[in-house]
């Protein structure tokens, strides 16, 4: 995936995202590459280690997720997970209007 779709796709500033990548490369979970088509693009790609990592920690996840809500039935966990997007998605509502984007040089 190109550099600058993964950080759209995680809404990430472009930035942040070289130093979340910087150390992925250096134990080799990623590899950047520039796209031989447009030299300014890079490309990011898991390798085979990088995939291990990640599978291992989806079910390590997983796992700990059953352990955690054992003692919830199926109704239980649905009403969870929606009570905890409701609050995350009020925590990002209530960011973006503590920290409104700055004005633009065409505003003052």
């Amino acid at each position: 995936m190109a550099q600058r779709e993964l950080g759209q796709a995680m809404d990430v500033d472009p930035s942040i995202l070289v130093t979340l990548l910087n150390p992925l490369e250096a134990d080799g979970f990623v590899l950047r590459e520039r796209d031989p088509i447009n030299r300014r693009r890079h490309v990011v790609t898991l390798t085979a280690a990088g995939q291990w990592h990640f599978d291992n920690s989806t079910r390590a996840q997983r796992e700990a997720e059953v352990a955690l809500f054992v003692g919830l039935d199926d109704d239980q966990r649905q009403q969870l997970s929606e009570a905890l997007v409701a609050l995350r998605d009020s925590l990002v509502r209530g960011r973006e209007q503590d920290c409104p984007p700055p004005e633009s040089t065409e505003d003052r």
